[in-house]
């Protein structure tokens, strides 16, 4: 099976593959966990992977986590998906689409995370396996590309996310294309609490170098420099308000850490910009840990969720 030269009488493309979850990564050298996930939904119609639009996605569960990986170091859980769309795709375009089926789990996964001292575990797909087979309007598969390349990865814990988390979106969502999201993904499979805190909170940084973030940066200058005649503006006094600002101007006003939720103060921004500050002068860690974990982390999810 090879490339197929004439793909212009072709309407359908069907991509067969396998997706795993791998090892989650932890501030403790040792200590590694998995994430246990039965309820992905098996079938899904006219919905978004990315930008491109799917006639269906169907996924079904071949192999579960297994709970002791003494006797079996294969303990990651493992689907084979199959995702249909009603136009010719490429190779590259395949491999796009799987990425983006997978950072999407990736996300919605982690929005559920409640392990602390980790990162998230991390879908990805089984490159090695994945088909691609073209059909006519009839939607008879009968033509085949085979892609080849695969990585494994070991994995440790349990936890079950809902399925609601999993529902693909009705409109087009680009995940390639966000750097917020680009940084989320890194920080979740950083290898230590300081790499995350300091990959999380470069989205914090972003949203202050961000045409919005100026814009109300700017304003607040103004307004200071009218009732503060002869005072000279300085930015590092004003940065939780800002924030507090920008976040509510996205509808972001409550975060949840444990269940209920909590209310987004100034105060709280201002304690996370301060041990950033700690952390980058080298004068605290002690916070990191609590603030990364309970705070940052919760509300850059709500953030992530608007976009």
């Amino acid at each position: 099976m090879g490339t197929i030269n004439d793909i212009t009488k072709y309407s359908y493309t069907r991509i067969s593959s396998s997706i795993r979850i791998g090892a989650a990564k932890s501030d403790y050298e040792d200590n590694i966990w998995y994430l246990r996930i039965t309820n992905l939904p098996k079938y899904q119609e006219n919905c978004y992977i990315g930008e491109i639009l799917v006639e269906s996605v169907t996924t079904e569960l071949i192999k579960n986590t297994i709970i002791n990986p003494i006797e079996d170091d294969r303990c990651e859980s493992v689907w084979d998906v199959i995702i249909i769309v009603h136009k010719v795709i490429t190779e590259e375009e395949c491999d796009n689409i799987l990425n983006d089926l997978c950072n999407f789990f990736t996300i919605k996964s982690a929005a559920a995370n409640l392990i602390q001292s980790s990162g998230s575990p991390v879908f990805s797909h089984k490159k090695m396996s994945v088909t691609m087979q073209y059909a006519e309007e009839s939607k008879v598969f009968k033509d085949t590309v085979m892609l080849a390349r695969c990585f494994m990865d070991k994995t440790i814990g349990v936890m079950s996310p809902a399925k609601a988390q999993f529902y693909l979106p009705k409109e087009p969502c680009c995940l390639n294309s966000s750097e917020y999201l680009k940084l989320y993904l890194d920080a979740l499979v950083a290898r230590d609490k300081i790499s995350r805190f300091v990959l999380m909170y470069g989205i914090i940084e972003k949203i202050f170098a961000s045409k919005e973030g100026q814009h109300i940066i700017n304003t607040y200058r103004k307004i200071w420099i009218q009732n503060n005649p002869g005072q000279a503006f300085r930015l590092e006094k004003h940065r939780g308000q800002i924030l507090l600002h920008y976040f509510n101007s996205k509808g972001i006003d409550t975060y949840s850490f444990t269940g209920d939720r909590e209310l987004i103060t100034e105060n709280l921004l201002s304690e996370i910009i301060q041990t950033r500050n700690d952390l980058f002068h080298r004068i605290d860690r002690s916070r990191v840990n609590s603030i990364l974990y309970h705070k940052l982390i919760p509300i850059i999810k709500e953030f992530v969720s608007k976009l």
